[in-house]
This record gives structure tokens, sequence and C-alpha cells, in this order.
């Protein structure tokens, strides 16, 4: 397809979503949105989609029977969200249920936390979303005197990625200490605390709030947590930090480089220290026709046609993988890529594997039951190669989650969103189960009718 063609389509689509640049800018022309820096560190479950709601009803705040409120019309939320009509209603509604039900964690001073809702209720009516703030998080984004950052709803709403969103919010917060005699601003978290901050675990598991209730720490926090995203450094590494230092250099007015710190506790990450400085973005809001270009040259050019199935084709790439080494570990498997696939994911839990290939194959050719020789160069407990099938039964999710991050990555990605007339943000809210997304690109790919 010629890129003047795709440029027509995508401006085309945003049209009839009625989410033209000019409405866009119309929104967020010179709004901006103060928060606690207390807020802004708080630890919470979130999406992009909840994000750029609550980003901008905090432009509009306003107090209405002794409680903070705002509304927003049903043409911003289209706007912001990048819908269609015939969407908003259920991303909308998917979207409030969320917001109502997080629960946030401040710590409001040394040795003292607070634990609240973020809402007290969201109404949707007559084209009317009201937004209605819980008492708790009330003194953390109105009326602030002290110790607040104040962000652009321009810059923010330009986020794809909710970890770019989540990270340039408590990068923005450490900037304004450069001066005319300093360019780069140092900014350290704890790896586990930075993971619960910016939502990479389920704040509102039971379990993890009872042990925020008990005062663990952060670390031990971490561990309780039953959903975890990207729980090892390279999957962190790659899907979180990489991707959120491209996007805020080409979209904010901050960029960032890092480096870890693993003394004390062997070789394991324990620190990330963030050096922070001003940015000129690459992109900006007016620049629509630029950013489908972009798009373009990233998604539209290659077709792969691989001798994998589609379940294994996710794997290119994962931890080195070549598609050579899939094709061997799938011939080994008897072609039964969900060997393949168990193996995999029962590797990923080791702490180190000197051999990785051999490890796969062996792992394979066992049927997942002996002991294998390649742990530090020991035999790994029998016990741990027995726990697959209870744990891929429990993992379930998480791995059709990793496909499907996989699929959003692939060339042909923004034909299947095309196809069904859907936004990435729209697909994941309304199909909330990753593995009926996978289900449904894999059908396409075979050509079957959706």
């Amino acid at each position: 397809m010629m890129v003047e063609n795709i440029i027509n389509d995508k401006i085309q689509n945003k049209i009839s979503a009625g989410v033209g640049e000019n409405q866009i800018n119309n929104i967020v022309q010179g709004a901006y949105l103060t928060k606690s820096n207390k807020f802004v560190t708080a630890k919470y479950k979130s999406n992009i989609a909840e994000n750029k709601i609550m980003a901008l009803a905090m432009t509009r705040l306003r107090v209405e029977h002794e409680h903070v409120v705002a509304t927003i019309e049903a043409r911003e939320a289209m706007a912001i969200l990048g819908v269609k009509r015939e969407n908003l209603y259920r991303k909308l509604k998917d979207t409030s249920k969320r917001l109502v039900g997080h629960m946030f964690t401040i710590e409001s001073a040394p040795g003292k936390f607070e634990v609240f809702p973020l809402l007290d209720k969201a109404t949707y009516e007559k084209g009317l979303l009201t937004i209605k703030f819980s008492s708790g998080i009330t003194p953390y984004i109105h009326n602030l005197k002290t110790s607040f950052t104040t962000y652009e709803l321009a810059v923010l709403v330009k986020f794809e990625y909710n970890y770019s969103y989540r990270l340039y919010e408590l990068l923005k917060k450490e900037i304004y200490r450069v001066d005319m005699n300093e360019t780069v601003v140092e900014k350290s978290y704890g790896l586990n605390e930075l993971k619960c901050t910016i939502g990479l675990i389920n704040m509102d598991e039971r379990g993890v709030q009872d042990a925020v209730n008990r005062g663990k720490s952060w670390d031990e926090v971490y561990e309780i947590a039953k959903e975890k995203q990207y729980p090892t450094w390279d999957e962190f590494q790659r899907r979180v930090l990489k991707v959120a230092q491209k996007e805020l250099e080409e979209k904010a007015d901050i960029a960032f480089d890092y480096k870890t710190d693993s003394k004390g506790r062997g070789s394991k990450i324990q620190t990330i220290t963030f050096l922070i400085k001003k940015n000129k973005p690459k992109t900006d809001i007016d620049t629509l026709q630029n950013e489908i270009i972009e798009c373009n040259e990233k998604f539209d050019q290659m077709v792969l046609d691989h001798n994998l199935p589609e379940q294994l084709v996710y794997f290119i790439g994962h931890n080195g993988l070549s598609e050579q080494d899939l094709l061997k570990l799938y011939e080994c498997s008897g072609h039964n890529y969900e060997k393949v696939t168990d193996a995999i994911t029962l590797a990923d839990r080791q702490a180190y594997i000197k051999n990785y290939m051999g490890w796969l194959i062996s792992c394979i050719e066992n049927n997942y039951k002996d002991p294998v020789n390649v742990l530090e160069g020991s035999q790994e407990k029998a016990e741990i190669v027995n726990e697959i099938s209870d744990y891929m039964d429990t993992h379930k999710n998480d791995i059709a989650e990793k496909y499907w991050e996989k699929i959003t990555e692939k060339d042909d990605f923004l034909k299947f969103l095309k196809y069904m007339n859907m936004t990435r943000d729209s697909m994941e809210i309304i199909y909330e189960d990753p593995t009926e997304r996978v289900d449904m690109y894999i059908n396409w790919k075979k050509g079957i009718v959706i």
C-alpha cells in the first residue's frame, strides 16, 4: 500500500471517529493539570485509557456539595481516547468500572501511608461523564499550595503506552532541579518499588493490600503479588524502559537515560537511576501526518511467512531465540507447539540457565518430569519441573498477554486493527481476555472471517 493511501485512510478513520486533530487541539490547547507529588508517586494499577480520562478530568475540577467533581463531554472522551462513537459507551463503562475499583496507596509522610479509593462514583448520562473523587484523594489534587507538579495535557494525551505515561509523570517532577549549570538530574528508585509505582503489579489484590497495611517493604509487597507483568529484568528493560525511553524522546519535553546498581545482593539488580534531561520532542500534537508516516514505516512494509505455527512465531527474539532455533524445538517436540511453549515458559521461571537451547531441548525430551543438569551446573529439583502443568493452568492469561504483546509489534498489526475497525486500546478494553484477542488475530491470519 502506498504511503499516501495509508495517510489518507488514517486521516479518514480519525475523522469518521470524531477524532480530528483540530478537535484534539481544541481540547488540550493551554490545558494544564496539577498533582501533588505524593499523588504522582502513589502506587496504583491503571491503564492508558484510565490515565488519559483522569488527566482530562483534572483540568476542570470543581467543588459540588463539598465533593470534588469533574465532567467530560462525550466528544472530548472520543477525541482523547481515539474511539468511534459506537464504541464510546462500552469504553467509558469499562474504564469507569476500573477507576472506581482501584485503590491508591500514598506515603503521606515518613513511616505513614494512606490507602483509599480514587473515585466514589462515575456516572454517564446524556453524553456527559461525571466523576466524583473520593475524599481521600481530594487533598492531593485540589487547592494545592506546595509540593506539586504541573503537566501539560497536550503532552500526556500523546502517549500510547501506559508505562511511558507513568514514568513521564514520575520523572517530570524532578526536572525543576535543572538550572543554568546543570543539564541532567539523577533520580534513583528501588527496582521493585518502581514496578509497584508504575502498575506492574496489581495493587488491588487483597494480599497486596494486606501487605501494605502491615507495613511490609516494597520488595516484600512485590514478592507477595500474584499478578506481575514483566518480572524479569530482560522483559522489564525491553518492554518498559526501552519503550518509554523512545516514546519520551519522540513526544515529551523530557527524556532519560538510566543506569543500574546490583551491589549488596549478588548480581540481582536492586536499584535503577534515571538521568533526566530536558528534551525537544521529535513529534508534535499538530503533526498527525508525520505520526502516520512513522507508523507506516514501522508496521506496513513486511509480510511474515514462517514455517512455524503462529503460537511460536511470537517467541522469535525471546531470550535471543531465532526462527531456526524455534524450528528445531518444534521438530524436537514432534511438532507439538504446546510442548515448546511449556518449555519456554518454565525456562522463564529459572534464575539462571547456562545453556538455554540445551535446557529447552532437555525439558522437551524429558517430558517435564526428569531433573535437568543446567541450572548453575547442578540438577534442577524434580518438583520444580513437575509444577509445570499447574503453572500453565494458573498463568494461561499471562502467557496469552505475552503473545498479544508480540502481536502488537508485528508488521501487520495495524492492518489487523483496521480490519477489526478498532484501535488497540478499544480492543483491549472490549476484549479483556487476552486469549480471545490472540485467537482473533490467528483466525484473521488464517483468513477465517471474524
